[in-house]
């Protein structure tokens, strides 16, 4: 009796080692499958990514070898898709997308170059919004100490973009932070031209 109960223990082991085994290819086997898949859409990914870092280079060398604005080679790509019949932006909805681009690169990013014109009208108007949130903020509407600061910072961005537009650092921004010395640096900014001609910081604007 102990013998055939030993028996069927062993049965039951080589049983619980077959499906161990089976268990452990199939898991395997799935493991290698996921591997395919990723490795797949890795090349996938790649792939995309080069044809639209190619498409990139292809509408920028154009756009510099035919003196078009960024607005202008928008413009010809939505009149070659409608041509072709894809599914596009609406003209307005382009042009929208392009002002918003554009205020956001001027008041926003120090980067760049800004004429004596531009510089002029933006301080305005960064004043402009700074007297309009102190007026609210004083009669206790709304605490607007974040928009004062944007405001602020948009200055500070106008001012480098100025001075790399003299071919100068814009380090000397800060100036525009010192009482009476930021009159006398916005005068000179106001006052004297740029670069007629490409500097370090960018092409001529």
């Amino acid at each position: 009796m102990d013998k055939t109960r030993l028996e069927r223990i062993r049965q039951k082991a080589e049983e619980y080692e077959t499906r161990r085994d089976e268990t452990i290819r199939l898991q395997e086997q799935e493991k290698q499958a996921r591997l395919e898949r990723i490795r797949q859409k890795a090349e996938e990914y790649e792939r995309e990514k080069q044809q639209h870092e190619a498409w990139n280079d292809h509408i920028q060398a154009m756009q510099e070898t035919y003196g078009l604005s960024e607005a202008e080679m928008k413009t010809i790509i939505l009149e070659v898709e409608q041509e072709e019949g894809e599914k596009t932006l609406p003209q307005s909805e382009v042009l929208e997308t392009d002002t918003y681009q554009q205020l956001k690169k001027l008041f926003f990013s120090p980067k760049g170059r800004i004429k004596r014109g531009t510089f002029g009208m933006s301080i305005i108007a960064t004043v402009m919004f700074q007297a309009i949130i102190s007026s609210i903020a004083s009669k206790g509407l709304a605490p607007l100490g974040v928009f004062a600061l944007v405001a602020i910072y948009s200055q500070i961005v106008l001012f480098i973009k100025r001075f790399h537009d003299l071919d100068k650092s814009g380090g000397y921004a800060f100036l525009s932070l010192i009482p009476v010395i930021n009159f006398i640096v916005f005068l000179y900014l106001l006052l004297f031209p740029g670069t007629d001609e490409p500097n370090r910081f960018d092409e001529d604007p």
